[in-house]
């Protein structure tokens, strides 16, 4: 009896530690993933200013800038964009490491409070 109630005791105990990972792994995700949703939002929102701003620089040029202008812009644009996406994943590095340490450092507190229960 005593050790069928050790079983069920280290049974129950697996299964919670199973479940909060689970909750854990899913709390993760929604966090990038709104980081993530955060970031284009941001985005956008930049893209959107600086469109209006060129239009509005483009309607008050003279005819022969304009030429000019459109080309410096397009140097300009892929400039920030290659920038952009070094910066997106320098981010979703550091948020990956980030995330990684949180999941290393629960695993382990929950591994100490398993150990812990079984010394029990």
């Amino acid at each position: 009896l005593e050790r069928r109630q050790k079983e069920d005791l280290e049974r129950r105990q697996k299964e919670e530690l199973e479940r909060r990972q689970k909750e854990e792994a899913a709390r993760a995700e929604q966090e990038r993933l709104q980081v993530t949703a955060e970031r284009y939002a941001r985005q956008r929102e930049r893209i959107l200013t600086s469109e209006e701003d060129f239009r509005q620089h483009l309607l008050r040029a003279e005819d022969g800038q304009r030429s000019t202008i459109i080309t410096n812009a397009s140097i300009n644009r892929r400039s920030v964009e290659r920038s952009e996406r070094e910066r997106w994943l320098r981010e979703d590095r550091e948020a990956r490491a980030e995330l990684e340490r949180k999941e290393s450092e629960r695993l382990a507190q929950d591994r100490a409070k398993a150990e812990r229960a079984r010394r029990r």
